[in-house]
């Protein structure tokens, strides 16, 4: 099996089934990344802007956050791994939306918008009454091209947010950090009998 199919099926079991050896090793991998890396999909000029979404995501605690781990190298390798070309150019369309929106909001260019500010942002995309954002994940499951053109911006920056949350918690709850030194995982979940009769 080619390595981006192993990568595929285990992000699409993220969540009911254990994570694959493979997009272990990726995490570890990305984790050791400096800060002059390339993305392969995130477009640079808006590699900081994604950082603060995982951030946003996975603020430090009492526990390490996000940024802690480094896993915007993570998102976008698995954004390129497990993404074809056509769902990659709709995330990259998604990141440059977002930043469209934020500098509509506060008026001024990306460069010049704070992290707080991006946060504060992102909370009001965040907070949807149940109904809308019920809507809003119906409108995900579509192709783009599906997109009504007056929800099309809309669509972009969900698409782009939901991914970066996505992968980003999946490469937290897959880091040697948090699997060892902050979880309390319990590897014997018991025995299962499916077959008895409670008659």
């Amino acid at each position: 099996m080619k390595r981006r199919d192993v990568l595929k099926q285990g992000a699409l079991s993220f969540g009911y089934v254990a994570i694959t050896p493979s997009i272990v090793s990726l995490f570890q991998s990305c984790s050791e990344q400096s800060e002059s890396w390339e993305p392969e999909v995130i477009p640079t000029h808006l590699k900081d802007m994604t950082t603060v979404l995982i951030d946003f995501f996975l603020p430090k605690t009492d526990v390490i956050g996000g940024t802690d781990l480094n896993l915007t190298p993570f998102v976008d390798s698995m954004i390129f791994e497990t993404m074809d070309v056509s769902k990659q150019g709709v995330f990259v369309l998604g990141a440059e939306s977002f930043k469209n929106t934020l500098e509509k909001i506060y008026k001024k260019r990306i460069s010049e918008i704070d992290s707080n500010q991006i946060k504060i942002a992102l909370k009001t995309f965040c907070d949807l009454p149940k109904q809308k954002e019920e809507h809003v994940f119906e409108q995900l499951e579509q192709q783009f091209s599906e997109i009504a053109s007056e929800q099309k911006n809309t669509y972009l920056n969900y698409n782009y947010i939901t991914n970066v949350r996505y992968y980003s918690l999946l490469g937290y709850y897959t880091s040697q950090e948090i699997v060892e030194g902050v979880q309390d995982v319990n590897p014997n979940l018991g025995y299962y009998n499916g077959c008895i009769n409670d008659e």
